[in-house]
């Protein structure tokens, strides 16, 4: 059983590994809700078993969120998953200002060539 000591200071942790978390929302799109809560958890430093009792799940439920959690985000092991979350979000690849598009100018080559049916001679 956790001491009422002790939990001020795991709230804390739990706290900012959900803080952790949040920053990387491009990663959370790719896992469930269940398995969210379980890498926040992780995130903290909790281990699996730890993980189990505060959550009311089984160990191996928990086990089995690990693994999926890895598997989506394409990690092998812990110290993977921390340095992915470590890292900052890739640069959209859309811009943030829709820019317009340019008209085209026209070319030299256009001026001297007329287009055809413009009624100039056209050999």
């Amino acid at each position: 059983m956790v001491s009422q000591d002790t939990r001020p200071s795991e709230d804390r942790f739990e706290r900012s590994g959900a803080a952790i978390a949040a920053a990387r929302p491009d990663l959370l799109a790719h896992i469930s809700a269940a398995q969210q809560r379980v890498l926040e958890l992780l995130l903290a430093g909790l281990t699996e078993p730890q993980i189990a009792e505060r959550i009311g799940r089984s160990r191996h439920t928990v086990h089995d969120h690990t693994k999926a959690i890895y598997s989506a985000l394409r990690v092998s092991n812990r110290v993977q998953l921390v340095l992915l979350f470590s890292s900052p979000a890739p640069a959209s690849a859309k811009p943030a200002v829709a820019v317009e598009p340019q008209p085209q100018r026209a070319t030299r080559l256009a001026t001297v060539i007329p287009p055809v049916g413009t009624g100039v001679n056209n050999n």
